[in-house]
């Protein structure tokens, strides 16, 4: 496994494309650690769930800040 990995690195071929060869050759079962694979997701795959759940926080504070303000009793000592 080791002459494989070595031969396919000085071909140039990349982490993940490695990993998929190696898994071809030995089956499914080649234990691989997810941090070491390269991430190939696009923009909206790697932050559009954080980004859509920051939106809706933002949103929902905004939304209970202006119906606290409105619901909000008149200053009595100003009277």
């Amino acid at each position: 496994m080791k002459k494989i990995v070595k031969t396919l690195v000085k071909k140039g071929w990349s982490k993940n494309e490695i990993i998929y060869e190696i898994q071809r050759v030995y089956g499914n079962d080649v234990l691989i650690q997810k941090f070491k694979l390269n991430d190939e997701r696009g923009f909206v795959g790697k932050y559009g769930l954080p980004m859509t759940m920051m939106a809706s926080l933002t949103l929902m504070l905004f939304l209970r800040r202006r119906k606290f303000m409105t619901y909000r009793a008149p200053n009595v000592s100003a009277m």
